[in-house]
């Protein structure tokens, strides 16, 4: 298709790719760690993708991601992956990994609404609609008394990559107080909160 045709459709579907980098995955508890994607996608399930050399698997309405911002300038935000259908025998695989930290990429992809072809634009397709890392995560279990069965569903909490940049300070800072915790006795940044929001007309000759 070629990258222009986009404006003779008049029916497009998206779709959302989750890769989920897991740098310690474990089965069992005593297994030795080894690193690994997870990668899933909104697809009907047994339908799969292809992008970048990895293959997405369609879990169709078991995989939910809540909604973003689209704004022109990046900010802090949050979001939440939830997989469900998760049977007891892989409840393992979730508590002997380590999730929390892991870095979640999602994607937005445009496909041809009637044919489901991935659509060849000028722009990048699919495109990065998310990038983060996973803050926290819990599991809910729904268990029917009378087939005595169980049903497990996965909750990431995934933080945007400049959310985990803002709370993290490393260095000195440039003010007094970071100043004496080093040198108790130095002056030279007291006054460094009074010159912050003070405008000066460099090259302005002195009155």
């Amino acid at each position: 298709m070629s990258a222009d045709s986009i404006t003779t459709l008049t029916n497009i579907r998206s779709h959302l790719l989750c890769k989920i980098y897991i740098p310690e995955y474990r089965i069992n508890a005593g297994d030795t760690p080894f690193a690994t994607n997870l990668l899933f996608s909104d697809l009907n399930r047994g339908n799969n993708i292809t992008y970048d050399g990895h293959t997405y698997t369609g879990l169709g309405v078991l995989l939910g991601v809540t909604t973003s911002n689209s704004e022109l300038r990046p900010s802090s935000s949050e979001l939440t992956i939830s997989i469900s259908g998760i049977p007891n025998g892989s409840l393992g695989i979730v508590i002997n990994s380590k999730l929390k930290g892991c870095s979640v990429i999602i994607y937005r992809v445009l496909c041809d609404g009637v044919t489901g072809e991935v659509l060849s634009l000028l722009e990048a397709n699919p495109f990065a609609r998310f990038r983060g890392f996973v803050n926290n995560y819990s599991l809910q279990e729904e268990y029917d008394v009378n087939s005595r069965t169980s049903k497990n569903t996965m909750l990431l909490i995934c933080k945007s990559s400049l959310d985990v940049l803002q709370n993290k300070i490393s260095g000195r800072l440039t003010n007094s107080v970071s100043e004496k915790k080093y040198f108790p006795f130095d002056l030279s940044m007291d006054r460094v909160a009074a010159l912050q929001n003070t405008s000066f007309n460099f090259g302005v000759p002195k009155a």
